[in-house]
């Protein structure tokens, strides 16, 4: 949030011109898990729920601490090393080799509720960002296409199951049993506000998160700021009135929106 120049959808994602300042809070974090890290664990972190993708979501942050921190650069990226090898060559894949979302032992398991969907189409343009603004990006253009492509499909179904009054996503829309769920709702925007400011949306989309960034901010506790109603991280089919994820998607998604905004005024 206050260091746009640091993120992935920056023009030059960290560049070394760039790393400084760099958020110290960010390497205070990583340093305090890695002190707790396992010697024998391959992953960035242990949590509670076993999901194989979780950790590996602190990578941003490792890359970061290892990258401005000189004395400490060897450690964190074998570590870094040791948690992307489990991703890509341990961690179950699906038939067509999408990664599960839970670890080696369990049965292969695919996100189905919108929290899940939205952390996919999020996920994704993240990485089709670093393609585009790496020096890899036409090596790698048929892959941005094809990320391009099913982050619509995510984003045209859910907007396509948005509700006309509330203006939220279901939790689930292939369910009898469902809540608007402020979360997803959060985070879906937010990906729709990063595809604009790379230029790979229209003003209809555009025009779908500001409905949805609408209806989320209304859900925000103004004494206490959480965001209501949500869905528990820790069980996926139950409505809560307090989630971390939700409080961390809202800041994505004012962050998304602010680049956007500034974008359309540089732009002009």
């Amino acid at each position: 949030m206050d260091l746009p120049q640091l993120s992935v959808f920056s023009a030059t994602p960290f560049a070394p011109n760039v790393l400084a300042p760099y958020p110290v809070e960010t390497n205070a974090i990583i340093a305090r898990w890695a002190a707790i890290r396992s010697p024998t664990s391959s992953e960035f972190a242990t949590v509670r729920s076993g999901a194989a993708g979780d950790p590996a979501s602190l990578g941003v942050g490792w890359i970061l601490a290892a990258l401005s921190t000189p004395d400490l650069r060897e450690e964190y990226t074998t570590i870094i090393n040791e948690e992307t090898d489990y991703l890509m060559e341990r961690v179950p894949r699906t038939p067509d080799g999408a990664i599960s979302t839970r670890p080696p032992g369990e049965p292969v398991q695919l996100w189905a509720d919108f929290v899940g969907n939205a952390w996919a189409a999020w996920g994704m343009s993240r990485v089709l960002a670093t393609i585009l603004h790496s020096g890899f990006a036409t090596e790698f253009a048929p892959q941005a296409a094809n990320l391009t492509s099913w982050v619509y499909e995510i984003i045209n179904s859910t907007i396509s199951h948005m509700n006309s009054t509330s203006h939220l996503l279901p939790n689930y829309y292939l369910r009898d049993s469902t809540f608007g769920d402020s979360s997803s709702s959060a985070l879906i925007a937010s990906t729709i506000y990063r595809m604009a400011t790379l230029g790979l949306t229209n003003m209809t989309h555009v025009a779908s998160a500001d409905l949805l960034r609408e209806a989320v901010v209304s859900n925000v506790n103004a004494t206490t700021g959480w965001l209501a109603p949500v869905v528990d991280p820790f069980a996926w089919s139950v409505e809560t009135d307090q989630s971390p994820e939700g409080e961390a998607f809202v800041i994505l998604m004012e962050a998304s929106r602010r680049d956007y905004l500034l974008g359309l005024t540089k732009a002009s």
